[in-house]
């Protein structure tokens, strides 16, 4: 990792009903404006695009055989979108 493990924390900002939990989110994104966030709006990745830089990486990284069984299991009773399906 670029930044170092030890260089991040994980705390606790607050507990909330599950209903709030977006607007809540987009709330502390909008107080800190966190350096290492790349998206700006909660629960949305609309318009994010990875760089070419990142996306080499991710088609040159080789995954455990663990890694790809639990991809695996993750996908399963999956349903793709028809972008998803034509790509």
């Amino acid at each position: 990792m670029s930044y170092g493990y030890n260089n991040f924390r994980l705390e606790i900002l607050e507990y909330c009903d599950r209903s709030n939990i977006i607007k809540i989110e987009q709330d502390y994104i909008n107080r800190f404006k966190p350096e290492y966030n790349i998206l700006t709006k909660a629960a949305s990745s609309l318009n994010f695009r990875h760089s070419k830089q990142t996306l080499d990486i991710f088609k040159s990284r080789k995954l455990s055989a663990e890694a790809l069984s639990n991809i695996k299991k993750a996908k399963i009773g999956a349903t793709l979108s028809s972008l998803a399906k034509a790509n």
